[in-house]
């Protein structure tokens, strides 16, 4: 068993639910370490810990959804390259479908990590 998993487990946020705002609200708001460990209620150092427990099964979840974030110029710029509406629709219709895998994922991941 993977450390983040061994730790996924003991985490003080009982609910996946919250584990899955935890990680998303640190990779959008990139908040100081107090400011999360206050708004979530834990340790400094459990943030810390979390954080890296969390964030690997997140990484994890996005590569089984296929979701992970380009970092290639070549996928970039398929992506630009279509028409703005065009790929605002095609995003929106799936964006409702694409953010209930990522969180099905997540959670069948942190189950996981306690088997």
């Amino acid at each position: 068993m993977h450390i983040s998993c061994v730790y996924a487990i003991f985490t003080p946020l009982p609910c996946i639910e919250e584990r899955l705002a935890f990680i998303l609200s640190y990779l959008k708001l990139n908040p100081i370490q107090e400011a999360q460990a206050d708004l979530f209620g834990i340790e400094q150092k459990q943030r810390y810990e979390l954080v890296h427990a969390l964030e690997t099964i997140l990484r994890r979840a996005l590569e089984l959804c296929d979701r992970v974030p380009t970092t290639g110029d070549r996928k970039l710029q398929e992506v630009l390259s279509e028409c703005p509406t065009q790929r605002m629709q095609k995003y929106a219709k799936n964006a409702k479908e694409m953010l209930c895998a990522l969180c099905d994922t997540f959670c069948v991941l942190c189950v996981l990590c306690v088997k």
